[in-house]
């Protein structure tokens, strides 16, 4: 019995020993030191490196002989030209963006430079685009997910610039990004050049 007594006594005392002394534990990250490794770390850093410099590329505006911008990724060919694409307005959507249909296909514009602050724009929207041709003046390097723009409508050979017309009417606020437009520069109406 004696023995037995002082067995888990030295048990007792490996344990509390091991609990004082935590394991020693290998980072799971310890292999990318070992030399035998470079080669796999060096070609897995490449191939990172060149998926990203792909990947910027592939979302990069490209011009075609008719002046048109098209993405590598997707088949837009909008005329980013003032005016150089247009269509009838659809509907206002939940975020306040508008949606024409150009030739068949349903666009989903941005208003360019602008923040809506007020729910009602979407009333007014709906109101002032119903039934309109809507003409944008597209931003040349905007268009990843969706087209920003500023759009027009025409009325007695004016061109009215809807963007600012919310700001106007204080509907939106001016936000200028970094892109090709500049809100200091907008006027509500200016004369209608038409389509090239």
């Amino acid at each position: 019995m004696e023995q037995f007594k002082s067995y888990i006594e030295e048990e007792n005392w490996k344990k509390t020993i091991n609990f004082i002394q935590p394991k020693k534990r290998h980072s799971k990250w310890l292999w990318l030191a070992n030399p035998k490794n470079y080669t796999f770390v060096t070609l897995v850093a490449l191939i990172i490196i060149i998926s990203s410099v792909l990947g910027a590329l592939m979302v990069r505006p490209i011009p075609n002989e008719r002046g048109y911008i098209g993405l590598i990724r997707g088949e837009n060919t909008l005329n980013t030209e003032k005016f150089g694409t247009y269509g009838k307005f659809s509907k206002v959507n939940d975020d306040y963006s508008i949606e024409i249909i150009d030739s068949g296909k349903s666009l989903n514009v941005k208003f360019a430079d602008i923040k809506i602050t007020n729910s009602s724009a979407k009333d007014f929207l709906n109101i002032l685009l119903l039934d309109e041709t809507i003409y944008l003046d597209i931003c040349d390097y905007c268009m990843q997910d969706n087209i920003y723009a500023i759009a027009y409508i025409v009325s007695n050979g004016k061109a009215i610039n809807v963007n600012y017309l919310l700001v106007q009417s204080g509907y939106a606020e001016i936000v200028d990004a970094a892109n090709d437009f500049n809100p200091q520069t907008w006027v509500i109406s200016e004369d209608f050049t038409g389509v090239e």
